[in-house]
């Protein structure tokens, strides 16, 4: 399982991937609108980025990405706190798409 850790160093915001608690690898910024890299607590470029970001990782997809991007943005990314250090795992993350484009069920009586 890949665990994301979101860190304030050195004036920017960086994301570690940790898979099965070990191999860590910073996140890729598959978006890259903006020039100042990631960026969370907000709803902004930065933010937007990281979103697109790691939807893209766990998924593997950049479709998937586009698709789901602003229920992770609005979810999880908007709701940390400014230039702190956070955790997330990617079953939170797939929970927070599978929710966001769930269809309901429809019954046929």
């Amino acid at each position: 399982m890949k665990t994301y850790n979101g860190k304030y160093e050195h004036e920017k915001c960086i994301v570690y991937v940790w898979e099965d608690g070990k191999n860590r690898r910073r996140l890729d910024n598959w978006r890259g609108e903006s020039s100042a890299g990631f960026g969370w607590g907000h709803c902004g470029d930065e933010a937007q980025d990281l979103a697109y970001s790691l939807c893209v990782d766990v998924t593997l997809s950049r479709d998937e990405g586009e698709r789901c991007y602003d229920a992770v943005l609005d979810e999880i990314v908007a709701r940390l706190k400014p230039r702190s250090s956070w955790f997330a795992n990617e079953d939170r993350i797939m929970r927070v798409i599978r929710n966001a484009y769930m269809q309901p069920a429809t019954s046929r009586l």
